[in-house]
């Protein structure tokens, strides 16, 4: 029996790639005549926030303190594109003299985006359950039944 991806990997390899764009839009994405500017510059800082928000959202989620349900799923999903959208600006923006650090910068974007449609694509809970279990695992028991409560037990007296 093949197994099942892991979840969560969509997820970490959005966390790592935004991790790693913070770093890298540091470095600087144009250079000319020993001069360079840093890929904060301009579109940058919005490539940057938007990659900051991702890390902290998807460490948020890491340490359990966001519910998993559908909805914060794509707002991550849509966090992660945007940030790859605003990286993509920053390149084309930066036409002239490109550094190294722009290209790692795009690759790191592309990431990004391929997680971002991952992490959107993966069934919700509409789609069932993402533990593996069935539905039958959280019906009610026929004695179960909710607004109807058992009778305590009779006491016997001695």
């Amino acid at each position: 029996m093949p197994e099942r991806p892991n979840p969560a990997a969509p997820r970490l390899i959005a966390l790592l790639a935004a991790a790693a764009l913070v770093v890298v839009l540091l470095l600087d994405w144009q250079s000319a005549f020993g001069v360079g500017r840093s890929g904060w510059s301009g579109a940058g800082w919005f490539a940057g926030a938007a990659a900051l928000v991702v890390v902290a959202w998807e460490l948020t989620r890491r340490i359990g303190l966001v519910v998993d349900e559908r909805g914060p799923d794509l707002f991550g999903a849509a966090a992660a594109l945007g940030t790859a959208v605003a990286v993509l600006v920053k390149f084309l923006g930066d036409a002239h003299e490109r550094a190294t650090a722009a290209w790692i910068g795009l690759a790191l974007a592309a990431v990004l985006a391929l997680a971002a449609v991952a992490i959107a694509l993966r069934p919700g809970p509409a789609g069932g359950r993402r533990d593996g279990g069935s539905d039958a695992d959280r019906r009610p028991r026929s004695g179960d039944r909710p607004g109807r409560r058992k009778a305590p037990p009779l006491r016997t007296r001695r």
